[in-house]
């Protein structure tokens, strides 16, 4: 579904993500920081990757360990790299922009019943 966004301009992706906040857990796999885990919420997550809420971005092509929390009581764990960031401006606001590896079909399954599961609520949310 190609919703247009508030501002009448079209998602650059063509439609929007369909996952909101997830509890989500990180840490680098290279570089310094190796082994620091750190714990956020995902402001997005789709298919192919996440926002990923921290009040200090991890740099663009950092690789991460990463491990979904799913509302639907299932996990996810992944490999992702960090494909841009926003570290300026508010702190609540700050964050990256995830790719994940590819994900397995379990990993997918779960996705799909999270966004089956979020869809449902939205629409009866958005009742008349």
């Amino acid at each position: 579904m190609d919703r247009p966004r508030r501002d009448g301009a079209r998602h650059f992706r063509g439609q929007e993500r369909r996952g909101g906040q997830v509890e989500v857990r990180y840490r680098p796999l290279d570089g310094a920081a190796t082994g620091t885990e750190a714990t956020s919420r995902t402001l997005n997550l789709g298919f192919g990757g996440a926002f990923v809420l921290a009040p200090r971005p991890e740099r663009p092509g950092t690789r991460l360990a990463i491990s979904l929390a799913l509302p639907t009581g299932k996990a996810i764990a992944a490999t992702a790299e960090v494909r841009w960031v926003v570290d300026a401006g508010d702190e609540a606001a700050r964050g990256m922009g995830v790719h994940f590896d590819a994900l397995g079909g379990e990993q997918v399954m779960a996705l799909n019943e999270y966004f089956a599961a979020a869809t449902e609520t939205a629409d009866f949310d958005e009742a008349p």
